[in-house]
């Protein structure tokens, strides 16, 4: 994965997540709430991972849901070195109080990488 497409689909998830809702202790979730599949058309609030695969997805980077952890494994691998590397990106997603600290844990990536990509 190009630093260009990790750029495309940080921000694209930041902005599906920041828009929509956050989502804690399932990847996507309803406008009621309810736990939903990443790709269904009623998902609509996303925690860290499931936004970003969305994005991934919504880009065309990849198909499936299923395949997508493998073409953004990049992505997770880094924010996981951001968070200190010793926790699942998911449980440090379901751990946060707020929205708040995902998104500045996204923007904290996108500012590494346009340094990266300059």
């Amino acid at each position: 994965m190009t630093t260009a497409e990790k750029l495309q689909v940080t921000r694209a998830a930041s902005n599906l997540i920041e828009k929509n809702g956050w989502a804690r202790d399932s990847y996507a979730r309803t406008e009621r709430g309810l736990p939903s599949l990443i790709g269904s058309e009623d998902a609509c609030q996303f925690c860290l991972m499931g936004g970003l695969v969305r994005s991934a997805m919504n880009l065309g980077i990849q198909r499936r849901s299923d395949e997508t952890l493998v073409v953004i494994s990049p992505i997770l691998d880094d924010l996981k070195k951001l968070i200190g590397g010793e926790v699942r990106l998911g449980d440090w997603n379901d751990r946060q109080d707020n929205v708040d600290d995902v998104l500045v844990l996204l923007e904290k990536y996108i500012e590494d990488l346009e340094k990266e990509a300059a």
